[in-house]
């Protein structure tokens, strides 16, 4: 009696790989995902933008802003009318914004990794697809 002995080939490698690929991305997801958020911690952002009259006569507390990309930025806490406008921009809203963000050890980012600091030019969304152009004037975190 002969013993048939299958020989190993391409295919059963291939195989052999995926299946290698699959539990180690099971293994390793955990900690991958453990070592961003140990990079990054979420915590609780208040900025302030200047933004032109013109631009934001709809604006009210309370609406959600977002990104071009529909990825949420904040809730409008506040609208007050610019106190150190100068002559050159005499028609401006001081805006307060805040969310949800994530801080590190380089600075400071909201919606989908958007890094923000004063002096960042944003372009924000309303709900109606309404748009304005603001820049940042101060972010405060809270610790």
């Amino acid at each position: 009696m002969k013993k048939n002995i299958k020989k190993f080939n391409g295919t059963d490698v291939v195989i052999l790989l995926a299946l290698i690929a699959v539990a180690s991305a099971i293994i390793f997801r955990n900690s991958a995902e453990k070592m961003i958020e140990d990079l990054f911690y979420k915590t609780q952002i208040t900025y302030f933008v200047l933004a032109d009259k013109e631009g934001t006569e709809n604006l009210k507390e309370g609406m959600i802003l977002f990104d071009s990309e529909k990825n949420m930025l904040g809730t409008v806490e506040n609208i007050k009318d610019d106190t150190d406008a100068s002559e050159e921009y005499p028609d401006r809203y001081e805006i307060e914004i805040s969310t949800q963000g994530m801080r590190d050890s380089i600075g400071t980012y909201i919606g989908d990794g958007m890094f923000i600091a004063p002096g960042k030019n944003l372009q924000l969304y309303t709900d109606e697809n309404n748009s304005f152009i603001c820049i940042v004037r101060k972010v405060e975190i809270e610790e």
